[in-house]
């Protein structure tokens, strides 16, 4: 069925010219120049409607990690997921998330009542739904292993896309490339019955890595992609010198190569150009071309 007309009127969500800086984790990025914060998919259908009328491009928005914007901002309307929420039991052991919901919170929850499957995903910032874009995970697992199928929306109605349509690979999926339309609403998962002490215990080992490597402060996470074959993206850039290069208020953390921190005055322009001189660096010293994983906007 389709939302009513007063459903999909965004008029009375959108807001003007909000600063993205306040909606990522990196802390930098200029105003959207339009801004919605549905409440529901109806009223996520209803921006889709309005901006597929008006011309004007999407953005859609969750946790806001991974996620570089512009210091000019973007010049269309960013429609925030994250009043998007609910875990329903669906039977069994899969579960229906709506797409704004933290996906450590809800990897956790899974891990206290003996459900496996997202032990590696407890401690990763982020919302389920753009995990579930670009197939977010670790090398104990990735969102591919568990969704079954998402629903997404689109400017007249909503959709079930199965895992099977997603063309999901490394840190991508269809909606990552854009070759398939739509925002996610909700995301089924299929996990597996084990016991609370061995999922609790999986999740304690989880979050003492992330806590032995992943480098604190504001971030987008990680800056690039490892590559095809060999050493790790972190590595390459650990061997090239970069920790510790600084552009303005952007600096390679001195714990993680592969991770720029903002120490509270940095600008998208700065971490811009800090990229580019790790994979100048990278390429110069081995040859190899790193791609950023960071989605630029």
């Amino acid at each position: 069925m389709l939302p009513s007309d007063r459903d999909r009127s965004p008029a009375a969500i959108l807001q003007g010219e909000v600063s993205l800086s306040l909606y990522t984790s990196a802390r930098v990025g200029g105003p959207a120049r339009h801004f919605a914060k549905p409440r529901d998919v109806r009223q996520v259908i209803g921006v889709l409607a309005w901006s597929k009328a008006s011309s004007i491009s999407v953005l859609p928005l969750g946790g806001g990690t991974n996620l570089l914007v512009s210091d000019r901002g973007y010049d269309g309307v960013v429609i925030h997921l994250g009043s998007l929420c609910g875990v329903e039991a669906t039977g069994g052991e899969r579960w229906t998330v709506a797409a704004g919901e933290p996906l450590a919170a809800v990897a956790q929850r899974a891990c206290d009542q003996g459900l496996s499957g997202l032990e590696w995903a407890c401690g990763i910032p982020g919302t389920v739904g753009g995990a579930a874009v670009m197939n977010s995970g670790c090398a104990r697992g990735c969102m591919a292993d568990v969704v079954t199928h998402v629903v997404c929306a689109t400017s007249d109605r909503t959709e079930v896309v199965p895992a099977s349509a997603m063309a999901y690979g490394y840190r991508t999926s269809a909606l990552q490339t854009r070759s398939m339309d739509g925002l996610i609403s909700e995301v089924e998962l299929r996990l597996v019955r084990s016991t609370s002490q061995k999922t609790r215990a999986a999740a304690r080992t989880q979050l003492t890595e992330r806590e032995r490597t992943i480098p604190r402060g504001a971030s987008f996470g990680c800056a690039f992609r490892n590559p095809p074959a060999g050493p790790p993206a972190g590595a390459l850039l650990d061997q090239a010198g970069c920790k510790g290069l600084r552009e303005g208020g952007a600096v390679v953390s001195s714990q993680h190569a592969n991770f720029i921190l903002n120490d509270g005055s940095a600008t998208a322009t700065q971490i811009l150009r800090l990229l580019e001189q790790m994979k100048a660096r990278v390429l110069n010293r081995f040859a190899i071309e790193l791609q950023e994983e960071v989605v630029v906007v």
